[in-house]
């Protein structure tokens, strides 16, 4: 029974009732793999992850908590989540990693003994998605506008006119990306409202 063998490879993990034996843990989450037991694909992640039984293979680590994660295992979704907001072996996603945490997935499989994982890991996504947003480059060319033009009593000045051309330069860009404030911007700005 392939939950037998995952618990009994756990005791071997950790060494409990038994002689501590991480390649014997190892092997036992294949087995069970092979059994296409949901935990055995969560638990071999983590082997790989952490070396543990096997060398370090952090590209199967993530295979790994991909497919637990899509055949609905909560924990392998939540180390994913983390893998992609940290970014220390891959890329970082912090979109991704949002996708992941607020999955519908996520929010029925929720728990006590879940919860304080999933929230903190959620408020810190939340958090730097919303530090993302402040530093998007709108933003950056908004700021540079704001340092570029003086604005007196319904008169216009520039001030700066090098920040000017990077907010320019950085609009231009956004309006290939058909972004409206940035199309609005730039046509007040050529066409002399600003």
């Amino acid at each position: 029974h392939p939950a037998a063998m995952c618990q009994l490879a756990r005791l071997y993990k950790d060494g409990r009732y038994v002689e501590k034996d991480e390649k014997k843990a190892f092997e036992l989450y294949k087995q069970a793999l092979e059994l296409d037991y949901i935990n055995a694909y969560y638990f071999l992640g983590i082997c790989y992850e952490y070396g543990q039984g096997t060398n370090i293979d952090l590209n199967k680590a993530i295979e790994y908590y991909t497919i637990a994660s899509n055949k609905g295992h909560f924990y392998a979704t939540l180390q994913l989540a983390t893998i992609y907001f940290e970014g220390e072996y891959i890329k970082q996603d912090i979109e991704k990693a949002f996708q992941l945490i607020d999955s519908d997935l996520m929010h029925d499989k929720i728990n006590k003994a879940n919860y304080e994982d999933y929230i903190s890991l959620k408020d810190r996504i939340r958090e730097a998605l919303n530090k993302k947003e402040e530093d998007s480059p709108l933003e950056t060319a908004k700021e540079l506008l704001d340092k570029a033009i003086i604005y007196k009593q319904n008169e216009t000045f520039i001030n700066d006119r090098q920040k000017l051309n990077e907010a320019i330069e950085i609009l231009e860009k956004l309006v290939l990306y058909n972004d409206l404030t940035a199309i609005e911007l730039l046509s007040d700005i050529y066409y002399g409202t600003i």
